[in-house]
């Protein structure tokens, strides 16, 4: 599947060829084990970052010159991603949770700055989306050393893309309503794990609802629901033993947009995002 209708992009070309890449499923294992161990290891980090539009907040925060104000943060993450309404109440949540923290202020309304524990939760996540990638780094520059300073460089990018409405995971879009869902990344990445990072399709695998409700703090029901969009999906069969089987059509969607995200990784990291997904014309659809 083309990412544009123009001849080969950069983009485009460097997608296929990592595609077809043999050490593709240990690199994908890598990344999903760190994504899920980071929010197993934080109870109530899917309440809080769950979701693309939660996830944009946080973005948000750290771009901006602290402490921001709530308006700021609206601008900022632009609205392809969560709308005023939805910002402010995710900001009150995380302020009441202890994620962020408002600041003294001598006007009505207190400026927002993120925790401690905050600080250290996103030098984590900046490590499970920096580091699997690294393996493919064909930049003039040497990888960037982990630090706030490539966070914010990292989520500014993401940012800027997103207010552009540039999209290149239009070739899984499949994947991308799975991520729009609370939990939903968490879920397509345990399957990942279930599956042996895809060496297991067409087969019963162990996957455990209740297990995984556990793990990240969700709803039963929640994971049933997560379920049965994957199966409207074409990602999930019932076996006869009433366990699961992930369908080759999972691997292949899974296969095609880790390969997208890691291309997409790298050309972050080196502070080329927006030329690279530019130079594919890959406009976010109805944008």
């Amino acid at each position: 599947m083309r990412i544009s209708g123009q001849d080969t992009s950069e983009l485009e070309a460097a997608v296929e060829a990592l595609s077809r890449d043999p050490g593709l499923p240990e690199a994908m294992s890598d990344y999903a084990n760190r994504v899920t161990r980071l929010y197993a290891d934080a109870p109530g980090a899917v309440a809080m970052m769950g979701d693309l539009g939660r996830f944009g907040v946080l973005a948000a925060m750290f771009c901006l010159p602290t402490p921001v104000t709530r308006a700021a943060m609206v601008a900022a993450i632009g609205p392809g991603v969560a709308g005023r309404a939805r910002v402010t109440s995710h900001l009150n949540a995380l302020e009441k949770a202890g994620v962020i923290e408002a600041t003294p202020f001598a006007g009505r309304a207190q400026p927002l700055r993120p925790s401690a524990w905050l600080e250290g939760w996103m030098a984590r996540w900046l490590e499970a989306m920096s580091l699997p990638s690294r393996r493919w780094w064909r930049e003039v520059c040497a990888p960037p050393a982990l630090s706030r300073d490539l966070l914010v460089l990292y989520l500014r990018q993401v940012l800027d893309a997103n207010r552009e409405g540039l999209d290149a995971f239009a070739p899984t879009p499949a994947v991308g309503r799975m991520m729009t869902l609370v939990g939903g990344h968490l879920f397509v990445l345990e399957l990942v794990q279930a599956t042996e990072a895809l060496a297991r399709l067409d087969e019963p695998v162990g996957f455990s609802r209740r297990a995984f409700a556990r793990r990240f703090g969700i709803s039963r029901a929640h994971v049933v629901d997560l379920c049965a969009e994957a199966a409207r999906l074409g990602w999930l069969i019932r076996s006869d033993d009433r366990r699961l089987v992930v369908s080759r059509m999972f691997g292949e969607d899974l296969r095609r947009w880790t390969a997208i995200h890691f291309v997409l990784s790298n050309a972050t990291q080196a502070g080329r995002l927006l030329p690279l997904m530019r130079g594919a014309a890959v406009p976010r659809p109805g944008a």
